[in-house]
């Protein structure tokens, strides 16, 4: 089946690229391919098309390290050695990687059982990798610039760490230290260890920014198939790049809501609000809040944008405002919270 630009899709609700699964338990998903852009400098990116879903069903119990779920054999519908993402659509929008399991039961490395009940719903699906994302372009040329025998002026994948730092990654034609093969290299990695990474292990979850660092505009096309429920997503103190997840018609709203759950919202001014950074054509960044009382008259709830001109309203239409594929999450605690999707995914 050809598959169709999301831009496209954002037009005609999705529902001409909805196709069948192979999975016995798992529902049609539409599917289709994005261009991801990224401009000289530094670009937020986010994945929001991902490889089709091994299967899905019913959660039957939760355990402190475990779920079991009904009618779902792990050992036969998944490939050991490999990661996946686990799903729990319980309208949390949880989200964990998962590479140990055993019959009906799959190992979490978190505890869910103070947030999950039996009879909630979950997806596996293939987690991404560098290479199941920019292998096409760095195969083919096709819009990742690579390096030969160094960084130079390579593009670069930044990955969030899960302790507010990066890894940073390029492709490299000669890759150190022996420059005879070509790698993915990790850059900044301890005296004495290989810098060559495995491309086909190392994880991109969805929910995390990854972080373009370019020195001329190029870009990169990304298939897959369309995630139609919530994602929660770990917000760390100070900033955080995260992923927009929808890939079609997701605005400011239908991301956080209105009033935004999960964000941190002002009172008359920005204070300690959460505020979403969402970069502009020329790299610098729209700054926005929610106000429960919002400038300058303080007599409505609304969306605001920080820095606006002298005599600009600063409020903002939060249902007209269109999320990029990645932004940035400022927060003085850090926490989770859910990122939902457009309401009319549900008829998908």
């Amino acid at each position: 089946m050809k598959m169709n630009s999301l831009k496209t899709a954002a037009a005609i609700g999705l529902t001409a690229l909805a196709i069948s699964s192979a999975a016995a338990q798992t529902a049609s998903k539409p599917v289709g391919y994005e261009t991801l852009s990224y401009g000289a400098g530094f670009t937020p990116l986010g994945l929001r098309l991902h490889a089709a879903p091994v299967t899905s069903g019913e959660i039957a119990s939760v355990q402190a390290d475990s779920i079991t779920v009904t009618g779902a054999d792990f050992g036969t519908l998944l490939t050991a050695g490999t990661d996946y993402v686990l799903e729990i659509e319980n309208g949390s929008g949880i989200i964990q990687v998962v590479n140990t399991w055993a019959g009906e039961t799959i190992t979490t490395p978190a505890d869910l059982s103070a947030d999950v009940a039996a009879g909630a719903t979950f997806t596996v699906r293939p987690v991404a990798t560098l290479d199941s994302v920019f292998g096409a372009a760095v195969a083919t040329g096709g819009g990742v610039t690579t390096g030969n025998g160094g960084v130079g002026s390579a593009d670069q994948v930044w990955v969030p760490n899960g302790s507010g730092g990066y890894n940073k990654y390029y492709f490299d034609n000669f890759a150190p230290p022996n420059f005879d093969v070509a790698s993915w290299v990790q850059l900044e990695t301890a005296a004495g260890v290989d810098p060559k990474v495995d491309g086909p292990t190392t994880n991109l979850v969805y929910a995390d920014g990854i972080v373009m660092v370019a020195q001329a505009a190029s870009s990169f096309v990304v298939t897959g198939s369309v995630k139609l429920t919530e994602t929660e997503l770990a917000i760390l103190p100070g900033f955080t790049f995260v992923s927009s997840v929808a890939p079609a018609g997701a605005t400011l709203d239908t991301a956080f809501s209105n009033p935004p759950a999960g964000l941190v919202q002002g009172n008359g001014g920005v204070g300690s609000a959460d505020q979403i950074w969402i970069q502009g054509a020329g790299g610098d960044y729209s700054k926005y809040y929610f106000d429960n009382f919002a400038p300058p008259n303080f007599d409505v709830a609304s969306w605001v944008q920080l820095e606006t001109a002298a005599g600009v309203d600063p409020k903002v239409d939060g249902t007209t405002l269109d999320m990029p594929s990645g932004f940035v999450v400022v927060s003085q605690a850090g926490g989770n919270v859910t990122q939902g999707v457009p309401s009319f995914y549900a008829t998908l």
